[in-house]
């Protein structure tokens, strides 16, 4: 049997890509494990796209943002169908 190792796994090709990238620039082996062929989770619907709420991009360009303007985005793209303890 052949043994490999990684410092991260991630499974499912959705938003855990993000992690994977990130850890993969820091030196990090990384493995992302996917039952399809494609991307999937929000990942596909989005075109790769990540949404990270008060970034540091968004302060240079002199974009407001804060946590509770966050929060008022999910409550309305969520419509009550997840738990806010969830976001």
């Amino acid at each position: 049997m052949n043994e490999t190792s990684y410092d991260l796994v991630v499974v499912g090709a959705g938003t855990g890509m993000l992690a994977a990238l990130t850890a993969a620039e820091d030196g990090l082996s990384v493995l992302i494990v996917e039952k399809s062929q494609y991307f999937g989770g929000s990942t596909a619907l989005s075109g790769g796209g990540f949404w990270i709420p008060g970034n540091s991009l968004l302060r240079e360009a002199g974009l407001l943002d804060s946590p509770e303007r966050a929060r008022e985005y999910l409550r309305n793209v969520t419509a009550g169908e997840t738990p806010e303890a969830q976001w």
